[in-house]
Formats: structure tokens, C-alpha cells, sequence
């Protein structure tokens, strides 16, 4: 059964509403709809900030994270940004907290604000990042 533990307000580095949410294990990445990302602790209920809050890469170009998939293994949180392109960033997450993006900008399509992975990822075709 779910017990109601208790709310968080959390907004972005710019003041921006959450966009977006994936979780895995203990950790929970956040993207707001103002450029910044954030990840945070939930192994205690209430989830509490990892204190690695920050402007993604692309923030610079108005790339803006929107939809977030973290791969099966926990290591890469994959962004998939709302911009005039089609712009993914990866962070490298395996120490616990987010890292800088890395962009890449996969096609000239408009948006990829909506990112996921399939069921059976293994993040081999991460690992370049």
C-alpha cells in the first residue's frame, strides 16, 4: 500500500516549472522547462537535492531539456531537448550525480522533447559518450 510521505516545490536554476522526470534506483533526474536539470536522493521517501543543480550544455544554444530516460545500467541520463533541432545531451551519472551534458544534435527535425529507451537497453551504445 502507498503512504503519502509529504510534497517538495522544486523549481528550476531560472525559475522554471519540471518538464520532465526519470528514475532509477534511489535516484531521481529532473528536467525544468527553463534549461536547468537537477538529480535527487529518494531512498529515504522524501527526495532530497544531490546539490548538482545546473544550466545543461545546450542551455547556451536554447536546447532545452525536456523528456528524460535513464539507461538500464544507471549510468547515462539521456535528455532529449526541446529546441529548433533534434538535440539529445547525456550526463554520466554513475557516481551518483549529475555530470555536464554532452550535446549532440542528431538531425535537423524539429524538438526531441521526448526521449526513451527500448526495454531491453544495456547502454552498449552509450559508451562513446
Amino acid at each position: 500500500m502507498l503512504e503519502f510521505v509529504g510534497d517538495v516545490f522544486k523549481i528550476g536554476l531560472q525559475g522554471g516549472p519540471v518538464g520532465g522526470m526519470a528514475v532509477h534506483g534511489s535516484m531521481m533526474i529532473v528536467t525544468f522547462g527553463d534549461g536547468s536539470i537537477a538529480s535527487v536522493d529518494i531512498s529515504a521517501g522524501q527526495p532530497m537535492s544531490n546539490g548538482d543543480a545546473q544550466n545543461a550544455t545546450g542551455y547556451a544554444n536554447d536546447h532545452l531539456p525536456n523528456g528524460v530516460a535513464i539507461t538500464a545500467d544507471g549510468h547515462f541520463a539521456i535528455f532529449g531537448d526541446a529546441s529548433t533541432v533534434t538535440t539529445l545531451e547525456v550526463s554520466d551519472i554513475a557516481s551518483g550525480r549529475l555530470t555536464a551534458t554532452v550535446v549532440h544534435d542528431v538531425g535537423s527535425a524539429w524538438n526531441s522533447a521526448n526521449v526513451a529507451l527500448s526495454p531491453d537497453d544495456d547502454a552498449r551504445g552509450c559508451r562513446h559518450y
